[in-house]
C-alpha cells in the first residue's frame, strides 16, 4: 500500500489531496471542506461492440447526494487519470468547475505515475 498526501491551492481555494493505492484499488480523496465527502465508486468495464472493445467507467454514489457533482468529478477524473483498477472517490469539493477538475489531474498525475 501507498499513501500519498498533497495540499496545493486550487483559484485560490485550498484543495487537500490524498491518494491510497491498494493491490487491487484506489482510495481518493478530494476536498476543500477539511472533511470527508460523497463517497463515490468507479469501475472500468469493457464494452464490446462490431469489431471492436471500448472502456467505459462504471460510477456510482455509495453514500452522500446522487444528484451532487460526486459522480461527475469522479468519472471526469477516472478519465482523464485512464484509471486501470477499480477507485473510491470521497469528493467535497466547492468548486467543480471543468477549469478546477483539470488542474485537480494535473496534481493527482504530479502526484502519482497512473
Amino acid at each position: 500500500m501507498s499513501f500519498k498526501t498533497l495540499a496545493v491551492l486550487i483559484d485560490g481555494i485550498k484543495t487537500n489531496i490524498a491518494v491510497s493505492e491498494y493491490i487491487d484499488s484506489f482510495f481518493i480523496v478530494l476536498t476543500q471542506f477539511d472533511k470527508l465527502g460523497a463517497i463515490v465508486t468507479v469501475r472500468k468495464d469493457s464494452i464490446e461492440g462490431i469489431g471492436e472493445e471500448r472502456s467505459a467507467y462504471n460510477v456510482e454514489t455509495a453514500l452522500g447526494p446522487e444528484d451532487g457533482p460526486g459522480e461527475i468529478v469522479a468519472r471526469f477524473l477516472a478519465e482523464q487519470l485512464g484509471l486501470s483498477k477499480p477507485a473510491v472517490f470521497s469528493v467535497a469539493l466547492r468548486d467543480s468547475s471543468p477549469r478546477s477538475l483539470h488542474a485537480i489531474a494535473h496534481v493527482l498525475r504530479t502526484l502519482r505515475k497512473w
